[in-house]
C-alpha cells in the first residue's frame, strides 16, 4: 500500500518533466494510517526475519524522518507544493 501511495506523489507533465507533490507526500505523515506508524513485521506478512526485524525498522524510522524533513524543507524554502526533480532536455 505505501509503495503505491509514494508513487502517487510523482507527477509527470506532458513534456516528460518529473515533479514531486510535496503537499501530498507530507499529508501521508498526518493521516489516520500515517506513514510514521508503518512497521515491518513478519506477523504482517513482510519479508523480514525475527532477527532482522528490529534493524529493518530502525532503518525505516531513519528513512521516514529523512523523507519528512527533506520534503518539509523543500516546500518551505521553495514556497511551492510541487518541486521539479528532473526535466527533459
Amino acid at each position: 500500500m505505501w509503495r503505491d501511495k509514494l508513487r502517487q506523489t510523482r507527477v509527470i507533465d506532458a513534456a516528460g518533466n518529473e515533479a514531486l507533490d510535496l503537499d501530498l507526500l507530507l499529508s501521508y505523515f498526518s493521516q489516520s494510517e500515517a506513514f510514521f506508524e508503518l512497521e515491518l513485521s513478519q506477523d504482517l506478512g513482510h519479508r523480514v526475519s525475527e532477527t532482522t526485524e528490529p534493524g529493518a525498522n530502525s532503518h525505516l524510522v531513519t528513512l521516514r524522518l529523512d523523507i519528512f524533513y527533506l520534503a518539509q524543507k523543500c516546500r518551505d524554502e521553495g514556497n511551492a507544493s510541487i518541486v521539479i526533480i528532473s526535466a527533459c532536455p
